[in-house]
């Protein structure tokens, strides 16, 4: 009896994840609560692993099947194949979008020792490796980032707010921008668009983020004892969580309304295992999922950690999704292309 009590604790951890989480009502569960969750189980059940290879047993072949389970209930996380793409071209054909989040553009425009990390001629190579992008979706810009990107890159049409810019090769048809009530620096840009004799309404958001660093620097330089920083800090956590769902629940709500082809991309700031990821993966393609390769990591200081999407209506055709190499920024670019 004892020996079959042992496997219990892994178990039960597949358990919790797959009658849990994936069946929480939208919404339900704080995107930190289910990103800790996840890690505890995973680190939990890698440990069992790993002892295993010197006394495997039941509990070994139960934490093979929980590790399957943890990526198989957040499918959004999977590692994929890398798309096979022909060797005369390196996206496929059709209409580029392209979504970054700048950061300012910081290591191009503001000096550190005298001198910058890259020059705008550096970047102005990189966005010229991505073309064709006929619609580019930024996040954490200003003046000083987007001036240049509109004359630089030849983009007759842009159109902004509060760090998010939408730059087209093409004309607005429409244009806009969703205000978020919550005191925040966040924003989604939106606009309406003719590609290709088609029209779409194009999406550019940028939700709420923990601000971990800034987070930590705050609660715990807080003159209080060690207890009521922890709890500052996991405070100001759950109310980050909220603003952000917030947030996202005035995005969706405008999504509604939108009587065209909805192309939703930015920095939501949540990874693809937390319930906020599943408010639009299940009514959108998640263009990753699609025809992604690896994780598609887009934060470049955490591994595997994916918070940058493309989500599609369904009526619209995918027929490339590229994470691209670039270190402008703390994250990575990521760009589609999608049948006309």
């Amino acid at each position: 009896m004892k020996h079959l009590l042992k496997p219990l604790p892994t178990a039960a951890t597949a358990a919790i994840l797959l009658t849990g989480l994936w069946w929480v009502p939208t919404g339900e569960i704080p995107a930190v609560g289910s990103m800790a969750l996840f890690v505890l189980c995973l680190l939990y059940n890698g440990f069992l692993l790993i002892r295993g290879l010197t006394r495997p047993g039941l509990t070994t072949i139960i934490a093979v099947f929980s590790v399957i389970a943890l990526f198989g209930i957040f499918p959004g996380l999977m590692v994929r194949p890398a798309p096979v793409r022909p060797a005369e071209s390196r996206f496929s054909s059709g209409i580029g979008l392209l979504s970054y989040n700048l950061n300012y553009l910081r290591s191009v425009l503001v000096p550190e020792a005298g001198k910058t990390e890259f020059t705008f001629e550096d970047f102005k190579k990189f966005m010229a490796s991505a073309e064709p992008v006929d619609v580019l979706c930024v996040q954490e810009t200003s003046s000083a980032s987007y001036v240049p990107i509109a004359h630089e890159l030849g983009f007759a049409h842009y159109f902004g707010n509060h760090g998010t810019m939408i730059f087209s090769r093409e004309p607005f048809m429409e244009k806009g921008f969703i205000s978020f009530e919550s005191p925040t620096e966040n924003s989604c840009t939106w606009a309406t668009l003719q590609l290709n004799g088609r029209l779409f309404r194009v999406y550019n958001a940028h939700l709420e983020s923990y601000n971990l660093s800034g987070i930590v620097r705050w609660s715990f330089a807080l003159p209080v004892p060690v207890h009521f920083r922890l709890a500052s800090f996991v405070q100001t956590l759950l109310q980050t969580d909220r603003r952000r769902r917030e947030q996202a629940a005035t995005l969706l709500a405008h999504i509604q309304q939108s009587p065209y082809p909805v192309i939703l991309c930015g920095d939501f700031n949540v990874p693809p295992f937390s319930s906020l990821y599943f408010c639009f993966a299940r009514q959108f393609q998640d263009a990753f999922r699609l025809k992604g390769g690896g994780f598609g990591q887009t934060f470049r200081f955490i591994p595997g950690l994916r918070i940058d999407y493309f989500f599609l209506s369904p009526e619209i055709t995918l027929t490339d999704y590229s994470r691209l190499k670039a270190d402008f920024s703390d994250h990575y670019p990521i760009r589609i292309s999608i049948q006309p």
